[in-house]
């Protein structure tokens, strides 16, 4: 008697019309067996394709391929009980089995999302971490009235040397307006300092006395706060390095109860 030619899948293409189309070997005399449309095989040839290309459920390793095995399994084993010899609370059994297991490969999938997510939003934080931390280090370091132990002992490099850094220039075109009881709006224009050059806002209240200094800023914009009615004087000084320039021009706000006015201090 002649052995009947076994066929053993080689691999599965997608052609068109996304028809699978079985591929087979004939082991018998190594030549091909025919091209065969999945929707058009039976018996034996899709015994076959199951078997190569989803493994029996008993030898599934992948949770994912078992999860979803068993709804078929499940509905199989119901249509076939009696065949099978399962009772009514058994199959009860299964489904419940079944259904827990299939929750808890939903959690871990609902976890995993959530885990993908908390990342996203960690690396975000951090980047706005690191960007705000690198702002300020570039202020201080660009201030020589910091310490280098003061930035050390915030793990920040030490003052950025000289060496043939453009000198600084006085800003100009210093003015203000308001966005708020006691919040003044203050814009310069960079003088042709560099990009990077640290700019110190300087306020007093009368025409006389020290200078403090109200804000710090690398940006051509700041807003501080004053009281209203009570005399402030504001001024605006560029610093690159040990470099410190000549003030703006000044500005005088509720000077004489009045609204404000632009008008040039002594330094």
């Amino acid at each position: 008697m002649t052995a009947e030619p076994i066929c053993v899948l080689a691999n599965v293409l997608r052609g068109q019309g996304n028809v699978f189309v079985f591929h087979a070997i004939l082991l018998r005399d190594s030549s091909f067996c025919a091209s065969v449309p999945i929707n058009s095989m039976k018996g034996r040839q899709m015994q076959l394709w199951r078997t190569a290309i989803m493994p029996f459920i008993t030898e599934t390793r992948s949770d994912v391929a078992l999860k979803a095995q068993l709804p078929t399994f499940l509905a199989n084993a119901t249509a076939n009980a009696d065949d099978l010899g399962l009772t009514a609370p058994e199959i009860e059994a299964l489904g419940e089995l079944f259904d827990t297991f299939t929750l808890d490969m939903d959690s871990v999938d609902a976890a995993k999302l959530a885990s993908k997510a908390a990342v996203s939003a960690k690396n975000e934080s951090a980047s706005v971490v690191r960007e705000q931390i690198a702002q300020y280090a570039k202020t201080w370091r660009a201030n020589p009235a910091i310490k280098d132990s003061v930035l050390a002992d915030m793990n920040v490099p030490p003052h950025q040397t000289q060496g043939s850094q453009t000198p600084a220039v006085p800003p100009t075109n210093l003015s203000f307006s308001f966005s708020g009881t006691g919040l003044i709006d203050l814009t310069w224009k960079r003088g042709g300092n560099k990009s990077g050059t640290v700019y110190n806002i300087q306020t007093r209240e009368g025409t006389t006395g020290a200078w403090s200094v109200a804000f710090t800023t690398t940006k051509t914009k700041a807003t501080i706060s004053g009281n209203p009615g009570t005399p402030l004087y504001i001024r605006v000084v560029a610093i690159r390095g040990a470099s410190v320039s000549a003030p703006s021009n000044g500005i005088d706000i509720w000077a004489d109860g009045g609204s404000g006015e632009v008008i040039q201090l002594a330094a």
